[in-house]
């Protein structure tokens, strides 16, 4: 048998800064995903996203979009990429 390829991704969290409406980052967070062929996936905790690529896999270059698009919001909350990942791994 052989494993499963991996399906890079990267996670991203979101701590607000102060009490304010989310909605135009969340809104905003899935324009830009959506416009560059990434895929957005909630996950249970709050403000937590997974962000995979579908059919191919994430690359640091995605990553380093969502960097440049979190400093725009950097007002508003404290947001972390995560490194690259196995997103399989990480759902175990």
């Amino acid at each position: 048998m052989t494993a499963p390829c991996p399906a890079f991704g990267f996670v991203i969290l979101v701590e607000p800064r102060a009490t304010v409406d989310f909605t135009a980052l969340a809104d905003d967070l899935r324009r830009v995903t959506q416009a560059n062929g990434l895929v957005i996936t909630r996950r249970p905790r709050a403000l937590a996203f997974e962000i995979t690529r579908e059919g191919a896999q994430a690359t640091q270059a995605d990553r380093e979009l969502l960097l440049d698009w979190a400093t725009r919001w950097n007002r508003v909350a404290d947001i972390a990429i995560s490194d690259l990942e196995d997103m399989n791994s990480a759902a175990e």
